[in-house]
Parts: structure tokens; sequence; C-alpha cells
């Protein structure tokens, strides 16, 4: 079992070795005999998949590091603001950032490195004859949803991109971009074949990996973000009524790994760790070297709200005061783990769904869902005749804050991004996108025009 963990781990790392810089243009050697391997059983066909959730929670958007999805786009919007020396993140702050910034580079790079693992598994899996077929359509499940999941992310955040199905570096290597019509066709595909091996099978208990409803959560996203409020409705009356899952009453353990909120979650590498994401946030010590809350988001908050005393936390020298987030507060190991990166959680599912309501006219059913997310924080019900709307959006903005750019993508899509210049001198229409990585580029001149503005 030693000498397979180490072909497979070999395997698993030749996507990366292996590339030429540019994970568009991967040109492996001949795996024919791992592949034959790993592909062979269902436990090594799982620890694949196993290692690209590893790599998700370590890289890229969906990562706790420093130049990860929450961070990157929590400093890009009105959330977080840069304290530390990094010369790129002190750019996208302050938005003066171009083409050249690194921190877009490791992001595009990182995902599509992700997208190739995802295809590789996904083209080994349908060849393999000896996997057993309730763990095929397991594995494809959650593949698929992880490959729409991460189109949605990149397309939202670099417009067009290429919608990369192949692990075949010569059908990749220059690549064209998608336009916005075929991309949503694919995630929507992508999705629905998710779904339809989810739905041959029993709901996977394990939250730390995609099941059926994390699948319908990215559909009740994918629709928000598109305005099909009808679809939305419905998958995220899907969750909400399977039973499986509970609003946690406890904002101190809403990120815990046995909060009843959970949906998905990444767990960390050893049992005795806990999340990237806390080391990054929590300062030994004042002041922080790493990103802080902005003052202006921390004074929006309602008084009495909850969230601004159990998540956030403050660190001072006596005279200047500093707030960072603090909704994972495990700074280093525990004897046993407590927390793991929470990617989805039953809160964002109400508030997806009062949304829906009321831009379907159902007022009341949108208040209630509204009034469950505002009450568990300690604040009064939202009327009828107040704001619902409005109300709806500050109690994403309150609740969802420094979890992978959620509050970015709601201002793109209300249309409110220019509520940035207010903070952000530099801010111009062109960053409603980051700029596509000049050394993509370079390497593949088909991902040409570059994004308006650079």
């Amino acid at each position: 079992m030693k000498n397979l963990n180490i072909i497979l781990y070999i395997f698993l790392l030749n996507p990366i070795l292996n590339s030429c810089e540019n994970l568009l243009e991967v040109d492996l050697p001949n795996n024919q005999l791992t592949s034959a391997v790993v592909y062979n059983g269902d436990e090594t066909a799982q620890a694949a998949l196993l290692n690209i959730y590893g790599n998700l929670r370590d890289n890229g958007l969906f990562s706790g590091q420093m130049k990860g999805g929450t961070i990157v786009l929590g400093l890009y919007a009105d959330e977080l603001n840069n304290v530390s020396t990094d010369f790129d993140l002190q750019q996208i702050n302050s938005l003066t950032h171009n083409s050249r910034n690194t921190s877009f580079s490791y992001l595009w790079s990182k995902s599509y490195e992700q997208l190739y693992m995802i295809n590789f598994f996904i083209e080994n899996i349908q060849l393999s004859q000896t996997i057993s077929t309730k763990n095929k359509e397991q594995f494809l499940g959650e593949a698929y949803t992880l490959r729409a999941l991460i189109y949605l992310n990149l397309n939202q955040l670099f417009n067009e991109i290429p919608y990369v199905k192949s692990s075949d570096y010569k059908v990749n290597k220059l690549i064209k971009k998608n336009n916005q019509s075929q991309i949503n066709d694919f995630i929507e595909s992508d999705l629905k074949l998710g779904e339809s091996y989810f739905d041959k099978l029993p709901v996977l208990k394990d939250k730390s990996r995609i099941n059926r409803y994390s699948n319908y959560m990215v559909f009740s996203k994918y629709y928000l973000l598109n305005k099909q409020w009808d679809k939305a409705l419905l998958y995220s009356s899907k969750i909400i009524n399977s039973g499986d899952f509970k609003l946690n009453l406890n904002l101190d353990s809403e990120f815990n790994i046995a909060s009843s909120s959970c949906i998905w979650s990444l767990d960390a590498s050893t049992i005795n760790g806990n999340t990237f994401i806390a080391q990054v946030f929590i300062p030994s010590s004042y002041p922080s070297t790493t990103v802080i809350l902005n003052n202006e988001f921390v004074n929006e908050f309602e008084n009495n709200d909850l969230r601004k005393t159990k998540w956030m936390n403050t660190v001072t020298n006596g005279t200047i005061t500093q707030y960072y987030p603090y909704k994972y507060k495990q700074r280093s190991t525990t004897t046993n783990r407590i927390e793991s990166l929470i990617i989805f959680r039953l809160s964002e599912v109400f508030l997806i769904r009062s949304e829906a309501y009321f831009n379907l006219n159902r007022r009341e059913e949108s208040l209630n869902d509204l009034n469950l997310i505002r009450t568990r924080a300690g604040l009064v019900s939202i009327k009828n005749d107040e704001d619902i709307y409005l109300s709806i959006l500050k109690e994403r903005k309150f609740e969802l804050f420094a979890e992978f750019g959620t509050r970015l993508l709601d201002l793109k899509r209300t249309d409110k991004l220019g509520l940035l210049q207010n903070i952000k001198p530099n801010y111009k229409k062109h960053h409603a996108f980051f700029p596509i990585p000049e050394n993509e580029i370079l390497l593949n001149p088909n991902l040409n025009p570059q994004n308006d503005g650079y």
C-alpha cells in the first residue's frame, strides 16, 4: 500500500510538475501505467478525487491563503484593507492594478490547474471498467459540479474565458475564449450532469465532499447571478426543505465542523489542523501584518448586531484599534479539528430564496426568510412596508462578509459597483472585471482581446 501511495502521489503531481507554465498548455508524459493503477479501483480513484479537494483548499479561489479568493476579492471590494507589504495586494486594494499583477495570475493559473485535474479525472473515471457503478456516479457528480463552480467564479471575475473540458494539451494550448452564452450553457450543462448522477444515489453524508445539496447550491448561486428567480427559488427550496440542515442559532459555533448549517466545507490535511484563513485574519499581536476590516464597513453594522461582536475581533495598541474577521477562531492546531473552511452554509440559502421570493412578488415569504437571519443576529424583524430588497442586500453584506468575494459579486450583479468610488478614488467602470493576466496572453494570443481598460 505504501508503494501504491507513492505512485499515486507522483501521478497526481504530474499535471503540475510537467506544465509548460500555462495550464492551458499542459504536455504530460505517458501516464498509461499510473492511470491504470489509479483508476483501477474505487479506493485509489477516490484518493485522486480527494487530492483535487486538497488542491482547492490550499490554492486559488477557495483557498484561505493570503492570495486566495477571499482575501483578493475582499480587498478589491469594500470589506478589507491591506496592511501587508505585498505590493500586488496594495495595488488591488487601491484599484491601481494592471495585467501584470501576480495575484490575478495566481487565481487564473491555479484555477486552470484544478480544472485540468478535474478534466483528467472525469476522462479516466469514464474509461474505467473496474470502479463500481455507485462510486463512478458519485465521483462524476462531484467532478462535474466542481467544474461548474470554478468556471462560474472565473467567469464572474475575468469575463469571457476558455471553458476547457479536455486534458489534451493539443486542444488546450491555443484555445479561444468562449462567449457568455456558451459559458452559461456549459455551466448549466455540467450542473445538470452532476444532478443526474446524484439523483441516482443516496445523499453522501461526508460534508467535506460535494453531494446533491452542494450541487443544488451551485445551481442556486448560478440562477441568482443570472436573475432566473423561479429556478433560484426551486433549488434553494430543495436544500431548505430537505431537513438535512438547520440554521445554527449559536453564532460562535457557526463555522465549526459540527455546525448544523454547514452544507460543504474543506477539511485541513491533518486531524488536528483547522483553517489557513484563521492564520491570515487573526494577528498574533498589534499591528496586524496581513489584512483588516475596513472601518467604514464595520461602522455600517446596526446596533446590537451580534455578528459584530461574534464574528469580528480587535487588536489594539491602546490608541489605535484594528478590526479583523473572527468567524474562524482557531489560529493554530488543536487536539482534534474544530473548524473547517465552510464554502456553503444554510444562511446563504435562505438569503438567496428571500431574494428570489421578493423578485417573484411574494413579499411575505421573502420577509419570513430574511427575518430568520436577522432575528438570529439579534435584530428586529423587517416589516412589509419597509424596503425589503435593500434589506436583503444589507443582510447579505453583513452575513456573508469575508467569504469568497460574495460582496464583490453582489455589487456587480446589482449594478452597485460604483459605490466603491466613495472609498476608492481610482475606481473606473472597467474594474467590473479583472484583467486577463499578461503572461497568459503572451503564451496564448487567442485569449485576446484583453478586458476593457487594461
